[in-house]
């Protein structure tokens, strides 16, 4: 008898990722704003700054990732958005002002754009439902 994983193929995949942006989201996601106040002297207008223009250029690009995710590749988009966000800790380390950060909160958001709606469309394309399994999630 064979042993059958909970999680296979396209869902093991996303379930890691999720998994590993839950555990570096938690362990990081204070810090950031107190580095940029601490270390490099950022005032209320440029932490200000980071939300708004992460907010601005994720819905200005959302639909337009959603769209590359469905006219060509899901699966690419989603490296596509993930590769535009891996400069962020290194940009986070080396900069020398807080000013340099806005361009990794600008990489961040179009990665994000880009990256989201492929992850949602491959979970929901995995997680297919069909009239014998109403409640298909894992499989």
């Amino acid at each position: 008898m064979r042993s059958r994983l909970l999680l296979q193929g396209d869902v093991r995949v996303l379930a890691v990722r999720a998994v590993i942006l839950t555990i570096s989201g938690g362990l990081t996601g204070g810090l950031a704003a107190l580095y940029v106040k601490t270390v490099l002297g950022a005032d209320a207008v440029i932490l200000g700054l980071f939300s708004s223009i992460w907010s601005a250029v994720y819905l200005s690009f959302i639909l337009i990732g959603g769209w590359f995710g469905d006219r060509y590749d899901r699966k690419k988009m989603l490296l596509v958005g993930t590769a535009l966000t891996l400069p962020n800790p290194i940009i986070y380390a080396l900069a020398p002002s807080s000013h340099l950060l806005l361009v990794a909160n600008v990489l961040g958001a179009l990665g994000s754009a880009f990256a989201n709606p492929a992850y949602i469309g491959n979970t929901l394309h995995v997680g297919k439902a069909t009239r014998e399994n109403p409640f298909n999630c894992c499989h």
